[in-house]
């Protein structure tokens, strides 16, 4: 995963389960959001391998991509009050 050409992520592996935590750690400009932009197909990466289900996930359309993997991002700001 890169950005301008430089590579900001290096031999990353992770595995999801489903009903499991899985937490990353690491420094501020680590490369976790990077990690997780391009896992939620929000960054195309330049060389990486994304399995679903035994599945190449990058060449799922978007409909089958969003069947299996739901995407809760965080938010900036407080809830505000109806009325």
């Amino acid at each position: 995963m890169a950005y301008e050409g430089v590579d900001v992520v290096h031999d990353a592996s992770v595995t999801l389960r489903p009903g499991e935590v899985t937490v990353l750690v690491g420094p501020n400009g680590s490369g976790r959001s990077t990690l997780l932009r391009t896992i939620a197909r929000l960054q195309r990466p330049r060389t990486a391998t994304l399995v679903i289900d035994d599945t190449d996930g990058l060449a799922l359309t978007p409909r089958e991509f969003f069947r299996r993997v739901a995407l809760l991002t965080q938010g900036r700001g407080a809830p505000r009050p109806a009325g």
